[in-house]
Parts: C-alpha cells; structure tokens; sequence
C-alpha cells in the first residue's frame, strides 16, 4: 500500500517542486542583470573636463544654449568634500562676459577655476 501512495504523490510533489523553481528563475536573472556599480558618465553622455587636486573628477554635457548663455549639467565623481561622491549639478553662464550664475545673481568666474574650465567647453 505504501508503493501504491508514494507513486500518486510523487508526480505533485516533483511539479510542485519544478514549478517553485522556475518560479525562482526571474529572480535570479534579475540579480544577475544589475549593474554592479554606477553607469558610466560617458555612457550618459558627459564629456570628461577636468580632474582636481583633491582627486574630484568633473564632466559636462550641454543642455541648452540660447544666445550667448548655456546651461551646463556636470557630473561630480570622488569629491572629498561630500558625502555623496556622486552627484550632479547644473549651472549657467554667460560666454562673452565669462560669468556663472549662483546665488541668484550673476558671478565673474575665477581664473583656473573648474567654472573656467565649463565655460571654455560649453561656450
């Protein structure tokens, strides 16, 4: 009798233990998928401009021009100064008159500055 019991059970326990399985397999192909670490800024379309004493890596990208103003979004790698080593930040600047705009109000930009280097790649 107990030959009899297992051979009726036996194929509901192997389905349900095939069918937990593949349940599990999307989870598996999921972790296998993630990046492990975060995408690169060329990937997102930044161009490299300058790497700091302090080892903070900038890169920028345009994001709109009009006139003689551009708006620039960069990206800030390993700044020492923050505890997010990866961030972004947007600023303006007037090409001709070489100035960045921050705390709301228009700035002449520092010689050898990482602002002059923004300037020179997006004007």
């Amino acid at each position: 009798m107990g030959e009899i019991v297992w051979r009726s059970i036996l194929p509901r326990i192997i389905s349900v233990l095939f069918a937990g399985l593949w349940s599990l397999a999307p989870l598996g192909l999921t972790i296998g998928a993630s990046p492990s670490q975060a995408s690169s800024p060329q990937d997102e379309g930044y161009e490299y401009i300058v790497d700091a004493e302090d080892g903070t890596l900038y890169f920028a990208k345009v994001e709109t021009k009009i006139a003689g103003t551009v708006v620039i979004k960069m990206r800030v790698i390993n700044d020492p100064d923050t505890e997010d080593k990866d961030y972004t930040m947007i600023k303006a600047f007037k090409c001709r008159e070489r100035l960045v705009k921050g705390d709301g109000q228009w700035n002449p930009v520092k010689k050898s500055s990482v602002g002059a280097y923004m300037l020179d790649f997006g004007c």
